[in-house]
């Protein structure tokens, strides 16, 4: 039997037969156009991320120029409203003035009015008005002794309530550290019921080895 012919394989190196050598061939075709095909597509990436990275730069230029030019627009307007609002202010203060030398004339005018006419009135009713108010001072000193009264009840009751309130806060006291004694004692006893079962669980798991290799031994 002819001994068939032995040829490289283009990929790892290794001996094959004609159908080995043909099947890796047509592999390493499809590999060379497949890298072709990534170098084309990462020549592609490329040139799109240069471009790109142009486009940036070209709109940060214009952002910034945008921002220059906003930054000047906004000083400007903020010298005119300024300028604006110092001119409001300064007529907005002569009006003012203005305006409170006529009230005050006015007011004058007004005080001296009401001045004379009270003036008239009180020596008109200041007769009848003393003997009338003497009246309505008793009976309004009467009211304010009733209130007096009224008030020094409520705060006797309110003394009263606050008593019994210390009291009972008291009792509540009492009977919290007492609850939180047994609390604390009950929290020992458990702490050591735990801890003796710990123990006794600890010497049987210790003891069992013992046992189980005795029996193991007398087998």
């Amino acid at each position: 039997m002819a001994k068939q012919p032995s040829f490289t394989c283009p990929v790892c190196g290794k001996p094959l037969t004609q159908t080995e050598y043909d099947k890796a061939l047509g592999l390493w075709d499809e590999k060379q156009e497949h890298i072709k095909h990534l170098e084309t597509e990462q020549k592609k990436l490329r040139e799109q991320a240069k471009k790109n990275k142009e486009a940036v730069a070209a709109e940060r230029k214009k952002l910034r120029e945008k921002e220059l030019s906003f930054k000047t627009e906004q000083a400007k307007l903020r010298a005119q409203t300024k300028k604006a609002l110092a001119d409001q202010a300064k007529k907005t203060n002569q009006a003012i003035k203005k305006e409170r030398a006529l009230a005050e004339q006015r007011l004058k005018q007004q005080r001296k009015q009401v001045e004379a006419s009270l003036k008239k009135q009180m020596q008109t009713q200041l007769k009848v008005g003393i003997a009338k108010g003497v009246e309505q001072q008793k009976a309004q000193l009467k009211k304010q002794e009733a209130e007096f009264k009224r008030q020094q009840a409520e705060i006797t009751k309110t003394k009263n309530k606050m008593a019994q309130l210390e009291k009972s806060l008291k009792l509540s006291a009492d009977k919290y550290h007492q609850a939180n004694a047994e609390i604390k004692k009950l929290k020992e006893q458990i702490q050591k019921g735990i801890t003796r079962l710990l123990q006794h669980i600890t010497s049987q798991i210790l003891q069992q080895p013992d046992k189980k290799g005795e029996q193991l031994y007398n087998s």
